[in-house]
C-alpha cells in the first residue's frame, strides 16, 4: 500500500461502503484494500480516479483498465473479501493458503485465528487436538509442541491418499488408546506439498 494515498482511499471508503483497509498480516505496517463484491471494483476505481486528480495527483500513464487507479494507489496491494482470512483476535487480514496449500489460520467455533495470535496461548488450541482424529495441527512446530509436554513417537510419517498408504487417524487413535485410555494424543501434519498425499505425525503427551 503507498501510504501516501491512505488518506485519499479511506476518505472514498467513508463514503461509499464499498470494502475496507486493513492491516495486512503479511506485510507488517501495511494497508490492504479489500472489496466486498466483484462487481465494486470498477465504480470504486472511478472514484479514486476522482480523489486522486482532485488533489492533483500526477497518475500517469492512465491506462483504461478498470482497476488501474485502485492499483496505483495501493500498489496492487488489494483484492476480495472472500481471498483473505480476517483474524478475529488481532483484526489483521491475511492472503488464504499462503504456505502453498496448507492453511496456517486456526478455525474455530465463531473465530480464527492467525499464527501469531494462536502462538501467544497455544494451550486452548492443543486441547482442541488432543484425541480429536478429525483435526491435525497445522501451527506448531515439532519444537513448539514439545515445549507443552507432547513427543513424537514414530520415525517415518504416517500417510493417508492416493500414494497407496492409507492410514487412519481414527483406527491408529483406537489402538493406542487401548493401550492406554489416559493418553494425550495428538495429530500433526508433516507438510510433504503432495495434492494426492497427506503425511502425519503422532505426539503423546508425556506425563
Amino acid at each position: 500500500m503507498k501510504e501516501q494515498y491512505i488518506d485519499i482511499i479511506n476518505d472514498v471508503l467513508s463514503s461509499h461502503d464499498l470494502g475496507n483497509l486493513l492491516v495486512d498480516g503479511t506485510e507488517q505496517n501495511n494497508y490492504v484494500l479489500i472489496l466486498y463484491s466483484f462487481t465494486d471494483h470498477p465504480i470504486l476505481n472511478d472514484l479514486i480516479k476522482e480523489e486522486l486528480h482532485k488533489h492533483d495527483i500526477d497518475t500517469s500513464p492512465d491506462r483504461e483498465y478498470d482497476s488501474y487507479y485502485i492499483d496505483f494507489a495501493t500498489g496492487d496491494n488489494w483484492g476480495y473479501d472472500d481471498e483473505f482470512d480476517i483474524c478475529t483476535e488481532c483484526g489483521k487480514a491475511f492472503r488464504k493458503e499462503i504456505d502453498y496449500g496448507y492453511n496456517t489460520f486456526w478455525y474455530g467455533d465463531g473465530f480464527c485465528k492467525c499464527l501469531e495470535c494462536t502462538k501467544e496461548d497455544a494451550q486452548e488450541y492443543i486441547n482442541s487436538l488432543i484425541n480429536n482424529p478429525d483435526t491435525a495441527n497445522l501451527i506448531l512446530s515439532e519444537k513448539e509442541l514439545n515445549v507443552y509436554g507432547f513427543y513424537k513417537i514414530n520415525e517415518e510419517s504416517y500417510a493417508t491418499g492416493y500414494r497407496g498408504q492409507n492410514n487412519n487417524p481414527k483406527q491408529i487413535l483406537t489402538k493406542l488408546l487401548e493401550q492406554n485410555k489416559n493418553q494425550q494424543i495428538i495429530f500433526s501434519v508433516a507438510k510433504n506439498y503432495d495434492p494426492f498425499e497427506t503425511q502425519f505425525d503422532i505426539y503423546i503427551k508425556k506425563s
